[in-house]
């Protein structure tokens, strides 16, 4: 302890000379703020500077009794200014790579989400729905630096705006096809402007850390700043202007709570509605029964005792309904009528909405079921047998499960998929959307039960009795299902004893298992308790008929490329083949090596390569490293990467590595061959 002390009174010591020295060096300091970013920096009616980050600055120097006044910039000329030495400080600026040569910057302070906003009527889930649109950014801000730096492979044009207002503005009138900004920004402007139709979207966000700056011969005023940083951060008092300033900004309407009392009597009518007709169909089933049986002299026993048995069914069944409709409906109208008290917190109201929200969701579950199992009892569900693409159907459902994943927080759970089949034998007829239900079913199931581990779907070809099948499974490490209660998951409003804490009415396998049934095949359940479920289901694999011939006559036809080489860097045999049988039917000359280092060698013996294919998941020195060369030696020949998938990380480590495109497999034919014949007719 004693040397520890010897070691932070010389700092102590150093930080008071460097405050003083500051502190004599200059009488007043100025602090720079534009008028464009509330609730960080804005001015107000009095044409005053204020904001989370200048009253946060104003502390600061305050507690260091350093005399400041704070003026107004323009977002134009903010940069010159403190270079030209009219301001000594500037507040809630990012570190950029232009800005750090000239500025010496602060720890960061706060972390500001920059994200796409468009007009209700508009929809972007990804990059591609920016393309041959508008987009309004300010100019001068990182955002712009961003927006210009994604419009190098993605053709949109962009509309320079000079502060955030006026892109908000434009989003919300639709002058503008989308809009780029901060979002607490675009959320404090909304509300002060009572716009009505900004939507807001999570593609592509990025955080970017405000920071304060000086000149760089100032470098003992960041000094100051950043030790007054850790000091108010152990305060609280950074908390304490986040509460002042950003959480105000995204407190909820008060209409929404009117919008919610609104859906939950328009629920209870739908629940109303549909217990009358349930009601009228079993006792429609029953009196049918009981007159059947009464016109049987010699069998009035059995009759008595299946009508007796039918009405007990009835009893039952009305009652299990009647009381999974209650659990959620008094939480939907319990938590509706707190909306209304006045003295809630904002954590409060949203955790309310969300009770609401889920409840709501386990509702319309419930209806759904409930839909489906009187269409089954009464012989009524249409089976309707369509072509569709197997390989399509999986992937789409990954991609709302991995949705679902993030929207339940359970993010230590990772999701895979698995599909056997080429794009172009996964073409099968059978119902698509009872198939989607089935899985959809089983793997809801799973991301209910499982907290973090695995859960793994797919398909595999099996044959049984001389005929092909499809057998589907869903695998997850969840809580498992005890031996004893194996036989009861497929019995309706049946949960297992370990499930009890788990909400839900039981109907969803005893769907899966009659779904099963109708489609020819069959369902069942592999288990161990406390490690994990495994469940399968088949059907039959009925495909149309395409001659093989004329599939590949017509990619021909419409791709050829006889006259066109290309290299694919694949380590994995299966995948190159894969590769190979994709690009056979277009006539492309097709030269398959193990890494980069070969096909770099092969494209310096002056041999002709028009595209090169590379396996992004190749280890770095037979990759990445590669690429580069190759690029830097070869800039003319086009790189496509090939990914398993296409997160937003994974798009900025191919963007970042020289790769001009990429293509995510699975995928469907014509998608794979529309890429590579954009970069073979450029090169």
């Amino acid at each position: 302890m004693r040397y520890v002390k010897i070691f932070l009174l010389p700092l102590f010591i150093i930080l008071s000379v460097a405050n003083a020295a500051l502190c004599e060096s200059k009488d007043t300091l100025v602090i720079g703020a534009v008028n464009v970013y509330p609730p960080h920096e804005y001015i107000n009616h009095d044409g005053e500077p204020i904001g989370f980050s200048v009253e946060l600055i104003e502390r600061i120097l305050s507690n260091n009794n350093i005399a400041y006044r704070t003026e107004k910039l323009s977002i134009n000329n903010y940069k010159s200014s403190i270079i030209n030495k009219k301001v000594d400080i500037l507040v809630g600026i990012c570190a950029t790579q232009d800005r750090i040569k000239d500025l010496a910057f602060s720890n960061d302070y706060y972390n500001d989400n920059k994200i796409f906003i468009t007009h209700k009527g508009n929809i972007i889930e990804r990059l591609d729905h920016l393309n041959n649109k508008t987009i309004a950014v300010v100019k001068n801000a990182c955002s712009y630096q961003f927006i210009k730096s994604i419009q190098k492979t993605h053709p949109f044009t962009v509309v320079v705006k000079e502060n955030p207002e006026e892109v908000v503005k434009a989003v919300n009138n639709n002058e503008c096809n989308y809009g780029y900004t901060s979002y607490i920004t675009a959320k404090f402007l909304e509300k002060q402007l009572q716009l009505q139709e900004i939507k807001y979207s999570d593609t592509q966000s990025y955080k970017s850390k405000l920071r304060f700056a000086c000149r760089k011969e100032d470098k003992q005023i960041i000094d100051l700043i950043n030790q007054e940083l850790k000091t108010l951060q152990a305060q609280k008092y950074i908390e304490y202007l986040e509460n002042k300033w950003i959480i105000p900004t995204l407190a909820t309407n008060p209409n929404i709570i009117y919008s919610y009392i609104f859906a939950v009597a328009s629920i209870l009518i739908i629940i109303i509605v549909i217990l009358g007709i349930f009601n009228t169909i079993l006792h429609k089933r029953v009196s049918k029964k009981t007159k059947e049986l009464e016109t049987a002299l010699k069998e009035t026993e059995i009759a008595k005792q299946s009508a007796e048995k039918s009405n007990k069914l009835k009893s039952v069944f009305l009652s299990n309904v009647s009381h999974d409709i209650r659990t959620p409906l008094n939480s939907i109208c319990g938590f509706s009528n707190l909306l209304t008290d006045n003295d809630l917190t904002d954590d409060e109201k949203n955790r309310y909405k969300n009770i609401i929200n889920t409840n709501s969701d386990q509702l319309i579950n419930l209806v759904s079921d409930l839909i489906d199992i009187s269409k089954i009892e009464a012989d009524q569900l249409k089976i309707i047998h369509t072509n569709f693409n197997l390989n399509d159907l999986i992937h789409d459902i990954y991609q709302k499960f991995e949705l679902e994943k993030k929207r339940q927080g359970k993010h230590d759970i990772q999701l895979n998929y698995y599909c056997t089949l080429l794009n172009s034998l996964s073409i099968i007829i059978s119902d698509k959307n009872r198939v989607n239900q089935i899985l959809s079913n089983l793997l809801s199931n799973a991301l209910k039960f499982t907290e973090n581990g695995s859960i793994s779907f797919g398909y595999t070809l099996i044959q049984e009795n001389n005929k092909e099948y499809l057998k589907f499974y869903v695998k997850d490490t969840g809580i498992g299902i005890k031996e004893e209660d194996l036989n009861l998951i497929f019995d309706r409003f049946k949960q297992t004893r370990s499930n009890y804490t788990h909400l839900g009415t039981g109907l969803g396998l005893s769907i899966c298992q009659r779904l099963a049934e109708i489609l020819k095949g069959n369902i069942c359940v592999n288990s161990i308790y406390g490690k994990g479920s495994e469940f399968y289901f088949t059907i039959p694999y009925d495909r149309p008929e395409i001659p093989n011939k004329l599939l590949n006559h017509q990619i021909l036809l419409q791709y050829n490329w006889l006259k066109k080489s290309v290299i694919i860097i694949e380590r994995q045999k299966h995948n190159k083949k894969f590769i190979e049988s994709l690009l056979n039917p277009t006539g492309i000359n097709k030269i398959a090596v193990n890494s980069g280092t070969e096909a770099l060698e092969y494209i310096e013996s002056n041999k002709k390569v028009d595209l090169v294919l590379i396996d992004l998941e190749l280890p770095k020195t037979l990759g990445l490293e590669a690429i580069q060369k190759i690029k830097s030696n070869n800039p003319q020949i086009p790189i496509v990467a090939i990914t398993p998938y296409a997160s937003a990380e994974q798009t900025r480590i191919i963007r970042n590595s020289h790769c001009d495109d990429f293509v995510s497999m699975p995928q469907k034919e014509y998608k794979f061959y529309n890429i590579l014949n954009i970069w073979l007719n450029k090169s």
